[in-house]
Protein backbone atom coordinates (compact mmCIF):
# COMPACT_ATOMS: atom_id res chain seq x y z
CA UNK A 1 0.00 0.00 0.00
CA UNK A 2 1.61 3.25 -0.92
CA UNK A 3 1.12 6.44 1.91
CA UNK A 4 -1.07 9.10 1.32
CA UNK A 5 -0.38 12.21 -0.22
CA UNK A 6 -1.26 13.96 3.54
CA UNK A 7 0.47 10.77 5.36
CA UNK A 8 3.54 12.99 6.87
CA UNK A 9 1.18 15.49 7.81
CA UNK A 10 -0.31 13.11 10.06
CA UNK A 11 2.48 11.29 11.63
CA UNK A 12 4.43 13.50 13.68
CA UNK A 13 3.13 13.91 17.65
CA UNK A 14 6.33 15.37 19.16
CA UNK A 15 8.25 18.22 17.74
CA UNK A 16 11.78 19.45 18.70
CA UNK A 17 12.75 23.01 17.80
CA UNK A 18 16.14 24.50 18.06
CA UNK A 19 15.62 27.45 20.22
CA UNK A 20 17.59 29.44 16.87
CA UNK A 21 14.98 28.76 14.38
CA UNK A 22 12.27 29.05 16.61
CA UNK A 23 10.32 32.14 15.74
CA UNK A 24 12.18 31.24 11.76
CA UNK A 25 9.09 32.03 9.25
CA UNK A 26 8.90 28.26 7.91
CA UNK A 27 9.41 26.77 11.51
CA UNK A 28 6.23 28.91 12.17
CA UNK A 29 4.21 27.09 8.75
CA UNK A 30 5.65 23.93 10.06
CA UNK A 31 4.56 23.79 13.68
CA UNK A 32 1.16 25.01 12.34
CA UNK A 33 0.31 22.26 10.28
CA UNK A 34 0.64 20.24 13.93
CA UNK A 35 -1.47 21.56 16.16
CA UNK A 36 -1.70 19.30 18.54
CA UNK A 37 1.50 18.06 18.49
CA UNK A 38 4.07 18.50 21.60
CA UNK A 39 6.82 21.09 21.26
CA UNK A 40 9.98 21.07 22.72
CA UNK A 41 12.76 23.38 22.10
CA UNK A 42 16.76 22.54 22.45
CA UNK A 43 19.61 23.90 21.89
CA UNK A 44 20.76 21.57 19.17
CA UNK A 45 19.19 19.56 16.67
CA UNK A 46 22.08 16.72 17.46
CA UNK A 47 21.22 16.88 20.77
CA UNK A 48 18.26 14.47 20.10
CA UNK A 49 18.99 12.95 16.75
CA UNK A 50 22.68 11.62 18.04
CA UNK A 51 21.68 9.95 21.51
CA UNK A 52 23.05 6.74 21.97
CA UNK A 53 21.07 4.13 23.43
CA UNK A 54 18.27 4.67 20.86
CA UNK A 55 15.73 2.11 19.19
CA UNK A 56 15.80 2.74 15.99
CA UNK A 57 12.76 -0.17 15.18
CA UNK A 58 10.75 1.43 17.95
CA UNK A 59 11.14 5.13 17.02
CA UNK A 60 9.81 4.09 12.87
CA UNK A 61 6.36 3.77 14.64
CA UNK A 62 6.92 7.14 16.85
CA UNK A 63 9.02 9.20 15.21
CA UNK A 64 9.52 12.77 16.27
CA UNK A 65 10.04 15.45 13.84
CA UNK A 66 13.26 18.08 14.57
CA UNK A 67 13.30 20.94 13.44
CA UNK A 68 16.50 23.13 12.76
CA UNK A 69 19.65 24.99 10.83
CA UNK A 70 22.35 23.83 9.59
CA UNK A 71 25.81 25.14 10.03
CA UNK A 72 29.49 24.41 8.83
CA UNK A 73 30.06 22.55 5.61
CA UNK A 74 26.43 22.34 3.75
CA UNK A 75 27.56 21.21 0.47
CA UNK A 76 29.26 17.79 -0.56
CA UNK A 77 30.95 15.82 -3.31
CA UNK A 78 29.18 13.03 -4.17
CA UNK A 79 29.98 9.77 -2.48
CA UNK A 80 32.50 7.44 -4.72
CA UNK A 81 29.40 4.80 -4.96
CA UNK A 82 27.01 7.69 -6.27
CA UNK A 83 26.31 7.63 -10.36
CA UNK A 84 27.67 11.26 -11.69
CA UNK A 85 26.16 10.37 -14.76
CA UNK A 86 29.28 11.72 -16.73
CA UNK A 87 28.79 14.93 -14.52
CA UNK A 88 32.41 16.62 -14.30
CA UNK A 89 31.04 18.68 -10.63
CA UNK A 90 28.70 16.29 -8.89
CA UNK A 91 27.58 17.40 -5.22
CA UNK A 92 24.86 16.76 -2.99
CA UNK A 93 23.18 18.47 0.22
CA UNK A 94 20.79 17.41 3.25
CA UNK A 95 18.30 19.78 3.63
CA UNK A 96 16.54 16.90 5.63
CA UNK A 97 17.88 13.92 7.21
CA UNK A 98 16.08 10.65 7.32
CA UNK A 99 13.08 9.52 5.59
CA UNK A 100 9.55 8.48 6.23
CA UNK A 101 9.46 5.29 4.31
CA UNK A 102 11.09 2.30 5.97
CA UNK A 103 13.42 0.38 2.78
CA UNK A 104 14.88 -2.66 4.52
CA UNK A 105 18.30 -2.10 2.42
CA UNK A 106 18.17 1.76 2.98
CA UNK A 107 21.65 2.45 4.27
CA UNK A 108 20.54 5.49 6.45
CA UNK A 109 19.60 2.93 8.70
CA UNK A 110 23.23 1.95 9.56
CA UNK A 111 24.13 5.72 9.15
CA UNK A 112 21.89 7.25 11.90
CA UNK A 113 21.58 6.37 15.21
CA UNK A 114 18.06 7.39 15.12
CA UNK A 115 14.75 7.32 13.48
CA UNK A 116 13.27 11.13 14.03
CA UNK A 117 13.68 13.01 11.01
CA UNK A 118 15.30 16.28 10.82
CA UNK A 119 14.57 19.46 8.74
CA UNK A 120 17.08 22.67 8.22
CA UNK A 121 14.63 25.27 7.63
CA UNK A 122 17.78 27.89 7.01
CA UNK A 123 17.66 27.14 2.96
CA UNK A 124 18.87 30.75 2.09
CA UNK A 125 22.32 29.82 3.41
CA UNK A 126 22.13 26.53 1.22
CA UNK A 127 21.72 28.97 -1.80
CA UNK A 128 24.48 31.34 -0.96
CA UNK A 129 26.64 28.47 -0.72
CA UNK A 130 25.51 27.17 -3.93
CA UNK A 131 25.86 30.48 -5.69
CA UNK A 132 29.30 30.49 -4.65
CA UNK A 133 30.01 27.78 -6.76
CA UNK A 134 28.44 29.02 -9.29
CA UNK A 135 30.38 31.42 -9.60
CA UNK A 136 33.76 29.17 -9.98
CA UNK A 137 31.75 26.23 -12.62
CA UNK A 138 28.60 24.80 -13.34
CA UNK A 139 26.95 22.87 -10.31
CA UNK A 140 25.14 19.50 -10.98
CA UNK A 141 23.39 18.88 -7.62
CA UNK A 142 21.49 16.36 -5.45
CA UNK A 143 19.03 17.05 -3.18
CA UNK A 144 17.36 14.23 -1.53
CA UNK A 145 20.36 12.42 -0.59
CA UNK A 146 19.86 11.63 3.02
CA UNK A 147 15.74 11.46 2.75
CA UNK A 148 12.92 11.82 -0.07
CA UNK A 149 11.84 15.14 0.08
CA UNK A 150 9.07 14.77 -2.20
CA UNK A 151 6.57 13.18 0.31
CA UNK A 152 7.31 15.60 3.09
CA UNK A 153 6.89 18.21 0.78
CA UNK A 154 3.23 18.74 2.07
CA UNK A 155 4.66 19.93 5.63
CA UNK A 156 8.51 21.49 4.18
CA UNK A 157 7.86 22.95 0.97
CA UNK A 158 11.43 23.08 0.50
CA UNK A 159 10.69 21.40 -3.28
CA UNK A 160 9.17 24.27 -4.75
CA UNK A 161 11.33 26.30 -3.06
CA UNK A 162 14.55 24.09 -4.80
CA UNK A 163 12.31 24.56 -7.98
CA UNK A 164 12.53 28.37 -8.18
CA UNK A 165 16.03 28.25 -7.42
CA UNK A 166 16.88 26.23 -10.12
CA UNK A 167 14.57 28.42 -12.54
CA UNK A 168 16.90 31.81 -11.84
CA UNK A 169 19.92 29.47 -11.52
CA UNK A 170 20.40 28.41 -15.36
CA UNK A 171 24.13 27.29 -14.34
CA UNK A 172 22.30 24.86 -11.63
CA UNK A 173 21.12 21.29 -12.37
CA UNK A 174 19.16 19.82 -9.07
CA UNK A 175 18.40 15.86 -9.27
CA UNK A 176 15.33 14.99 -7.35
CA UNK A 177 15.39 11.57 -6.51
CA UNK A 178 11.95 10.00 -5.21
CA UNK A 179 9.56 6.64 -4.31
CA UNK A 180 6.77 8.88 -4.64
CA UNK A 181 4.08 8.80 -6.72
CA UNK A 182 2.11 12.20 -5.37
CA UNK A 183 3.02 14.87 -8.13
CA UNK A 184 0.20 16.79 -7.18
CA UNK A 185 2.85 19.24 -5.91
CA UNK A 186 4.49 19.09 -9.40
CA UNK A 187 1.35 20.35 -10.78
CA UNK A 188 1.71 24.15 -9.40
CA UNK A 189 5.51 23.72 -11.09
CA UNK A 190 6.59 24.09 -14.82
CA UNK A 191 8.94 21.86 -15.88
CA UNK A 192 12.68 23.23 -16.35
CA UNK A 193 15.26 21.67 -18.31
CA UNK A 194 17.41 21.43 -15.42
CA UNK A 195 15.05 20.22 -12.17
CA UNK A 196 15.53 16.44 -12.88
CA UNK A 197 12.83 13.89 -11.65
CA UNK A 198 14.88 10.76 -11.15
CA UNK A 199 12.34 7.64 -9.72
CA UNK A 200 13.66 4.64 -8.64
CA UNK A 201 12.00 1.52 -9.85
CA UNK A 202 11.38 -1.83 -8.13
CA UNK A 203 9.47 -5.10 -8.48
CA UNK A 204 6.17 -5.35 -6.71
CA UNK A 205 7.24 -8.00 -4.27
CA UNK A 206 10.63 -5.94 -3.47
CA UNK A 207 8.51 -3.15 -2.87
CA UNK A 208 6.10 -5.19 -0.75
CA UNK A 209 8.31 -7.20 1.47
CA UNK A 210 11.39 -4.50 1.48
CA UNK A 211 10.00 -0.79 0.94
CA UNK A 212 7.28 -0.61 3.38
CA UNK A 213 5.45 2.38 2.58
CA UNK A 214 6.27 2.99 -0.75
CA UNK A 215 3.95 3.37 -4.21
CA UNK A 216 3.63 -0.31 -6.12
CA UNK A 217 5.18 -0.10 -9.59
CA UNK A 218 2.13 1.03 -11.18
CA UNK A 219 1.30 3.47 -9.35
CA UNK A 220 5.38 4.86 -9.60
CA UNK A 221 4.61 4.36 -13.69
CA UNK A 222 1.84 6.14 -13.57
CA UNK A 223 3.75 9.32 -11.96
CA UNK A 224 6.67 8.89 -14.29
CA UNK A 225 4.39 9.22 -17.44
CA UNK A 226 2.58 12.31 -16.10
CA UNK A 227 5.93 14.16 -15.76
CA UNK A 228 7.18 12.99 -18.93
CA UNK A 229 4.12 13.99 -20.61
CA UNK A 230 4.18 17.47 -18.73
CA UNK A 231 7.96 18.12 -19.92
CA UNK A 232 9.44 17.34 -16.86
CA UNK A 233 13.04 15.51 -17.55
CA UNK A 234 12.86 12.03 -15.60
CA UNK A 235 15.55 9.54 -15.24
CA UNK A 236 14.84 5.84 -14.38
CA UNK A 237 16.76 4.13 -11.39
CA UNK A 238 17.18 0.80 -11.11
CA UNK A 239 19.39 1.10 -8.39
CA UNK A 240 19.80 -1.11 -6.09
CA UNK A 241 19.21 -4.15 -7.73
CA UNK A 242 18.82 -7.22 -4.71
CA UNK A 243 20.31 -10.67 -4.81
CA UNK A 244 17.60 -12.39 -3.47
CA UNK A 245 15.52 -15.44 -4.66
CA UNK A 246 14.57 -15.26 -8.02
CA UNK A 247 15.91 -12.08 -8.55
CA UNK A 248 16.85 -12.75 -12.33
CA UNK A 249 13.15 -13.33 -12.89
CA UNK A 250 11.58 -10.31 -10.97
CA UNK A 251 13.52 -7.79 -12.70
CA UNK A 252 13.10 -9.05 -15.98
CA UNK A 253 10.01 -9.21 -15.07
CA UNK A 254 10.24 -5.72 -13.65
CA UNK A 255 11.68 -4.32 -16.84
CA UNK A 256 8.77 -6.01 -19.44
CA UNK A 257 6.28 -3.84 -17.26
CA UNK A 258 8.09 -0.58 -17.41
CA UNK A 259 8.92 -1.32 -21.49
CA UNK A 260 5.09 -2.10 -21.61
CA UNK A 261 3.98 1.89 -19.82
CA UNK A 262 6.52 3.63 -20.48
CA UNK A 263 8.44 4.77 -23.99
CA UNK A 264 11.73 4.85 -22.98
CA UNK A 265 12.89 7.07 -25.62
CA UNK A 266 11.71 9.85 -23.67
CA UNK A 267 13.33 9.26 -20.78
CA UNK A 268 16.18 11.34 -19.92
CA UNK A 269 18.37 8.26 -18.69
CA UNK A 270 18.66 5.31 -16.88
CA UNK A 271 20.56 4.59 -13.59
CA UNK A 272 21.56 0.62 -12.80
CA UNK A 273 23.39 -0.34 -9.62
CA UNK A 274 23.30 -3.04 -6.98
CA UNK A 275 23.10 -2.67 -3.93
CA UNK A 276 26.60 -1.52 -1.76
CA UNK A 277 27.29 0.67 1.31
CA UNK A 278 29.72 1.87 3.27
CA UNK A 279 31.22 -1.28 5.10
CA UNK A 280 30.83 0.86 9.01
CA UNK A 281 26.50 1.49 7.84
CA UNK A 282 26.57 -2.21 7.10
CA UNK A 283 28.07 -3.13 10.54
CA UNK A 284 25.92 -1.01 12.16
CA UNK A 285 22.35 -2.64 10.23
CA UNK A 286 23.85 -6.34 11.17
CA UNK A 287 23.76 -5.11 14.74
CA UNK A 288 20.61 -3.23 14.45
CA UNK A 289 18.34 -5.64 12.10
CA UNK A 290 19.82 -9.24 12.60
CA UNK A 291 17.07 -11.06 10.62
CA UNK A 292 17.42 -8.59 7.89
CA UNK A 293 18.56 -11.20 4.76
CA UNK A 294 19.47 -7.87 2.73
CA UNK A 295 22.27 -6.80 5.36
CA UNK A 296 23.53 -10.41 6.29
CA UNK A 297 24.72 -11.37 2.91
CA UNK A 298 28.44 -12.53 2.62
CA UNK A 299 29.30 -9.21 0.67
CA UNK A 300 32.69 -8.90 -0.73
CA UNK A 301 34.62 -5.26 0.31
CA UNK A 302 36.68 -2.90 -1.53
CA UNK A 303 37.90 0.39 -0.51
CA UNK A 304 35.65 0.39 2.49
CA UNK A 305 32.62 -0.14 0.92
CA UNK A 306 30.89 -4.04 0.77
CA UNK A 307 29.09 -5.32 -2.51
CA UNK A 308 28.39 -8.50 -4.18
CA UNK A 309 30.75 -10.55 -5.58
CA UNK A 310 31.44 -9.11 -9.03
CA UNK A 311 29.81 -12.02 -11.24
CA UNK A 312 26.79 -11.29 -9.54
CA UNK A 313 26.60 -7.69 -9.68
CA UNK A 314 27.43 -8.52 -14.24
CA UNK A 315 25.41 -11.00 -14.61
CA UNK A 316 22.35 -9.02 -12.42
CA UNK A 317 23.04 -5.60 -14.41
CA UNK A 318 23.42 -7.64 -18.04
CA UNK A 319 19.88 -9.54 -17.49
CA UNK A 320 18.56 -5.87 -16.79
CA UNK A 321 20.31 -4.41 -19.67
CA UNK A 322 19.17 -7.01 -21.89
CA UNK A 323 15.59 -6.58 -21.49
CA UNK A 324 15.76 -3.14 -21.85
CA UNK A 325 18.26 -2.28 -24.72
CA UNK A 326 15.37 -3.40 -27.04
CA UNK A 327 13.47 -0.22 -26.14
CA UNK A 328 16.27 2.31 -25.34
CA UNK A 329 19.48 3.28 -27.16
CA UNK A 330 22.61 1.93 -24.94
CA UNK A 331 24.18 5.71 -24.59
CA UNK A 332 21.31 6.31 -21.99
CA UNK A 333 21.67 3.53 -19.83
CA UNK A 334 24.56 3.98 -16.96
CA UNK A 335 25.94 1.14 -14.90
CA UNK A 336 26.98 0.95 -11.71
CA UNK A 337 30.73 2.43 -11.48
CA UNK A 338 33.03 -0.19 -9.78
CA UNK A 339 34.97 0.37 -7.10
Amino acid sequence: MSLRNDYAADMFSFLYIEEEVWNHPRTKAIVDRFPQAVKIPVAHYQDIFDRTHQDYRMQKDSRALIIAAKHGTRIYHGAPVCQNFDEQYFYYCCTALNCIYDCSYCWLKGMYPTAHIVVFVNLEDYFSDIRNLLQQHPVYLCIAYETDLLPLESIIHQVEQWHAFARVEKNLTIELRTKCAAVNTLHKLEALDNFILAYTVSPDPVIQTLEKGTPALLERIHAINWCIDHGYPVRLCFDPLLYINGAKELYTEMAETVVQHIDLSRVKDISIGTFRMSNKYLKNMRKRFPDAAVVQYPYETDEGYSHYPRHIIREMEDALCNALLPYVDEKKIYREKEL
